[in-house]
């Protein structure tokens, strides 16, 4: 099986060459932590839960970034404030330097493929949560990986902010390094076309 796959070295090189901090830029205090997330602002992307979550627990010391746009951006700048940055639409550059800064990527989506979103923010060293969707168990194969919600209501995102301030340290740490290995080692595109060439090679032999 083939699946969607991302550039991991032009990801990184974009990181390397990020001039301006998008922290400084968005007033965010050094110290603080940024939970993102990136894609259309519709329903299914569980946008209006993760909003109202987030507002409902208002995590000290924790930014809630949204990049994209859609038909709920209206309704999504509602909750605009200090601790809530809605940015609107990114070009792929933009959306990488954000992910390099931030320490949490979230995906609450009512359904899903398998997320490109995903991957960007693996290889950008997010740690990852998202709700039990599409292929995201390829990727988060168990808790030491990430987190997998049960479901995209806005009580069990509450629930999941809530406890990212009790997240070890070296349970952190470890779970985005094993993300990321595990996105570079199977879901890059020079594997994926390494596993094309394998398998013209079969069908032309």
């Amino acid at each position: 099986m083939l699946y969607n796959a991302v550039a991991d070295d032009e990801i990184e090189a974009i990181i390397q060459e990020k001039k301006e901090a998008v922290k400084t830029k968005l007033h965010i205090p050094k110290q603080d932590r940024v939970i993102t997330f990136t894609g259309r602002l519709v329903q299914e992307k569980g946008i209006l839960q993760l909003l109202a979550a987030f507002q409902a627990v208002l995590p000290k010391h924790l930014h809630l970034c949204i990049a994209g746009e859609g038909i709920l951006e209206n309704t999504a700048q509602a909750y605009a404030g200090a601790q809530i940055h809605l940015l609107g639409r990114l070009s792929f550059k933009e959306v990488i330097a954000l992910l390099s800064e931030s320490d949490y990527f979230i995906l609450p989506s009512d359904s899903e493929g398998f997320s490109t979103s995903v991957l960007e923010a693996g290889i950008c060293e997010c740690y990852i949560i998202s709700s039990d969707v599409g292929g995201i168990r390829e990727v988060i194969l168990d808790d030491t990986y990430g987190m997998i919600l049960p479901n995209n209501r806005k009580e069990d995102i509450a629930r999941a902010l809530s406890a990212l301030p009790n997240l070890k340290e070296e349970d952190y740490r470890k779970a985005i390094q094993l993300t990321k290995e595990r996105i570079k080692t199977h879901f890059t595109w020079e594997i994926t076309y390494r596993k094309i060439m394998e398998i013209i090679q079969n069908q032309t032999s």
